[in-house]
């Protein structure tokens, strides 16, 4: 069972996604990845893709992922 005040659903291109978990395949240029659920089916997708609310702790934490990576200069 995932937390959902870590995990809320987040929002992918304009659509509504579950996150499931988030994971690191040890590819550098990829970087974290989370397993998504829409409508069924399951989906690899970018952390950096993903928009979490902006009162979670998950946008929180994707945010100080993109400073760490430099992305928000």
């Amino acid at each position: 069972m995932k937390d959902a005040a870590l995990l809320p659903d987040a929002m992918v291109i304009g659509e509504v996604v579950e996150v499931l978990h988030i994971w690191y395949d040890g590819d550098e240029r990829r970087g974290l990845i989370a397993r998504c659920r829409r409508n069924g089916q399951e989906y690899p997708l970018s952390l950096l893709d993903l928009a979490f609310p902006g009162d979670s702790e998950a946008a929180r934490l994707v945010a100080a992922y993109r400073r760490w990576l430099g992305l928000d200069r």
